[in-house]
């Protein structure tokens, strides 16, 4: 195992290379535990994996009404860091300035984001299969 110091300014950070041997393939039914046991070496047993998740955007049976260009700019933003770059529709929505992702009370998984001081986009996000359906966009709920 290799293991290199890097300064940079005040902060120091080491970075450890250890070689990629006798890696296994993973499946999407393993679990953390099965992967931490069959990938890790004793030296970095306690990583925690994280999975990576793409979401995806559907927006069939959506209801759309007229927005501003702003508007527009700010629903594009959204739907195409879900859409494009598989981005969770909380993390998507922080791209736009004062967005405001709530969920709507009284619902499971509707949730809402501000397109404009009195503009929204609703949408149900499906936290299992990683979706976000776009349910309407323009107008206030």
């Amino acid at each position: 195992m290799n293991t290199n110091r890097l300064f940079l300014g005040l902060l120091t950070a080491t970075i450890v290379v250890a070689p990629l041997t006798n890696l296994k393939p993973v499946s999407a039914a393993d679990d953390a535990a099965t992967l931490a046991g069959r990938n890790a070496s004793s030296t970095i047993a306690n990583t925690k994996i994280i999975a990576l998740v793409r979401w995806t955007l559907d927006k069939k049976g959506a209801s759309f009404k007229q927005l501003t260009p702003a508007e527009q700019r700010n629903f594009d933003t959204f739907q195409n860091a879900i859409a494009n770059e598989g981005l969770s529709p909380k993390d998507a929505a922080s791209r736009i300035g004062g967005a405001n992702y709530k969920k709507l009370q009284g619902t499971k998984d509707q949730y809402e984001i501000r397109l404009s001081k009195g503009t929204r986009a609703t949408f149900r996000v499906d936290d299992n299969n990683h979706v976000v359906k776009i349910l309407e966009v323009g107008g206030h709920t």
